[in-house]
């Protein structure tokens, strides 16, 4: 089993950056959609619908102090589907960290996505100061079907997980 989605969007406040992975991804960029958004503005999820899964990559720190860990989180599940998730991996605080108010501490981590609403949060990977979390967005109260049992497939998280062989 392997994550394939059929369309992809990507955010990143530097159309260089996206060059970059245009140019990486090859022929498979034709399925990416390449959006130029500021983290650090408060209405960068706008108009962007609905995900299944939301992956970010060391996008916290770009918001320049840790205090914004949480509204950038909060905004993230704005966009992530009732059931859907977030994978978000970021750096955390170490003692050799030069500048500790761009990181949370590592316990502070799950905490943050908690704190946005995420559930069932999880550690799905760590290596160095960088951990790996899993969030999901909680469903309606009324709505008793997993992502998977409406969808007919297995949860985003765990075909990403398998892709890149991260287990629990």
């Amino acid at each position: 089993m392997h994550c394939d989605p059929f369309t992809y969007v990507a955010l990143d406040f530097s159309p260089a950056m996206h060059e970059i992975a245009a140019e990486h991804l090859g022929e498979l960029a034709s399925r990416v959609t390449f959006l130029t958004r500021d983290f650090r503005e408060p209405d960068w999820a706008n108009d962007l619908g609905m995900f299944d899964a939301v992956v970010t990559l060391q996008a916290a720190h770009e918001t320049r102090h840790k205090r914004h860990l949480v509204p950038l989180l909060e905004r993230a599940r704005s966009v992530v589907a009732p059931g859907g998730v977030l994978l978000y991996a970021d750096h955390y605080l170490t003692p050799e960290t030069k500048l500790p108010a761009l990181a949370p501490a590592r316990d502070e981590q799950p905490l943050a996505l908690e704190r946005a609403g995420f559930v069932e949060v999880e550690l799905r990977y760590e290596e160095g100061n960088m951990a790996l979390w899993c969030g999901t967005n909680e469903p309606p109260r009324d709505e008793t079907t997993t992502y998977g049992e409406r969808q007919g497939a297995v949860n985003p998280v765990e075909q990403i997980a398998q892709r890149f062989a991260i287990h629990r």
